[in-house]
């Protein structure tokens, strides 16, 4: 991010830079032309055209006046003028319509940008997020130091639900316009937003870990087809039925029991015929999981009797830091379609363990814990250590005070900040007078402090006052606190 924004200053220093120059040749050319009409003037001031004689075949009753020409009206400030004018009446249609006339006459006009930026207006008047978010692009691609029109489309892309892309063109707001209070609302807003937005995500996503346990029935004898029970009106209809077929013949009731019969017979083969598809299909689908299946020499692989789930507790802790390796769960061999006795069938009735997965997790303590030298390498660490507050302070204990820049520089989250205040609050003085002392020198924890809540306020204040508490001194202390914007 303070790469996007060393570029926008960088855009903007070069544009003032090309307009002082431009004004510098326009000057140099007034001074030209004046310098002219000076000389004009001293030459025709030689000679007295009043005391010469008119010239044959004219008379002062027949000259002409000459015309004086009127500079012709541009037409796209017109159009911008009868648009801001239909704005202001509330007639957002008929702006849209003069800003697109004066749009259509030239895109790229030095003043399009602002008829960009008012067409954009209109739109988010009208709810219409998307084409607005559409003018403001191009508003902020033809001038990249027109803050209206980052700041619209910002309100654009909120709405639009763009919350992180929203509060990017926010900070390019204040980078051009700082103190705009509009803007600074718009941003603690939508980091509000952004914060809930990941706090209902992870929420989510630990309901959705579940474990779902699938038995299947192994002999097929022993499932008796499923029958419906008889409800009230079937119980009407089959005693009807009943007396009915009491004044039939024998031979039409041995006819129908016999269809009957046939038609469950029909329906019973098709069940075992599919059922027998399906274990071929499980089968298929085992025997390839076999062939693509990868060993790793931190995944123990265990025979167990029966498929009984393995406590996390009694799990061996490994000082090894390394990353979850898990592998596909092994199902249960279903039997295919085999007659008893085959060797297929003897090879998987003398398996009677199934194979189970156990995955080795990562482990960390305080002696597995390094110092990272990049934040790649922290962040994987504090992933896993964040919810520890012992393995979190100690984790920022052995970040060096001369890495803060590099580690942190441009990666420091308001989530990461407030841990770090939290653990030198909850420190010694020495250590969290080191830790304030090196979150200071980040350009980027002026930017985060803008938007703190009373919550992270209090951590900052009671990391301070440990700090002063260790023998800060006053010049130090004011140095943090201005890093701070305090």
């Amino acid at each position: 991010m303070n790469s996007s924004l060393m570029e926008l200053q960088q855009a903007i220093k070069q544009q003032n830079e090309d307009m002082k120059e431009e004004l510098n040749d326009l000057n140099k050319w007034i001074d030209a032309v004046e310098a002219k009409k000076k000389q004009k003037k001293s030459v025709d001031g030689m000679f007295d055209n009043s005391e010469l004689p008119p010239i044959r075949g004219t008379a002062p009753t027949l000259k002409v006046e000459k015309k004086k020409k009127v500079p012709a009206e541009d037409p796209i400030q017109v159009a911008k003028d009868q648009g801001n004018e239909y704005f202001k009446r509330g007639d957002y249609t008929d702006a849209i319509r003069l800003y697109s006339k004066g749009i259509d006459l030239d895109p790229d006009a030095f003043a399009a940008h602002v008829l960009y930026g008012n067409r954009a207006m209109c739109h988010l008047k009208l709810n219409a997020f998307d084409l607005a978010e559409k003018d403001a692009s191009s508003c902020v691609q033809l001038n990249r130091s027109y803050a209206k029109g980052f700041y619209r489309r910002a309100i654009a892309r909120k709405n639009l639900g763009k919350l992180r892309e929203a509060r990017s063109d926010l900070e390019a707001v204040l980078a051009l316009a700082p103190g705009d209070r509009d803007a600074e609302t718009e941003l603690r807003a939508v980091t509000q937003a952004i914060r809930e937005a990941d706090q209902r995500e992870s929420a989510s996503a630990s309901t959705k870990r579940k474990k779902i346990v699938i038995a299947e029935v192994e002999d097929e004898d022993d499932e008796a087809p499923e029958v419906p029970e008889p409800t009230a009106s079937a119980s009407a209809t089959n005693n009807t039925q009943v007396s009915e077929e009491e004044s039939e013949d024998h031979a039409t009731v041995a006819a129908r029991t016999e269809r009957i019969e046939r038609d469950l017979e029909k329906l019973h083969q098709q069940r075992v015929s599919d059922e027998h598809r399906r274990r071929n299909n499980a089968a298929t689908e085992e025997a390839e999981l076999n062939k693509r299946r990868r060993t790793h020499d931190r995944v123990e692989i265990i025979e167990e009797d029966e498929p009984t789930a393995v406590a996390p507790s009694s799990l061996p802790p490994t000082s090894i830091p390394t990353v979850e390796v898990s592998q596909p769960p092994t199902a249960a061999k279903p039997e295919g379609p085999t007659v008893e006795g085959s060797p297929s069938h003897a090879k998987a009735s003398t398996k009677t363990s199934s194979i189970r997965p156990r995955t080795l997790k990562a482990e960390w303590s305080k002696d597995t814990i390094k110092s990272p030298t990049n934040f790649t390498e922290f962040e994987r660490v504090y992933k896993n250590v964040r919810d520890n507050e012992e393995l979190l302070d100690h984790l920022i204990s052995v970040v060096p005070s001369s890495m803060y820049r590099s580690i942190f520089g441009v990666n420091l989250t308001p989530e990461l900040l407030y841990d770090i205040l939290l653990s030198a609050a909850r420190g010694s003085g020495t250590r969290s007078k080191d830790i304030v002392s090196s979150l200071a020198t980040l350009s980027r924890v002026g930017e985060l402090a803008m938007f703190f809540d009373d919550r992270e306020k209090l951590a900052l204040e009671n990391a301070l006052r440990l700090a002063a508490s260790a023998g800060l001194s006053d010049i130090e202390m004011k140095r943090v606190r201005k890093a701070f914007e305090l």
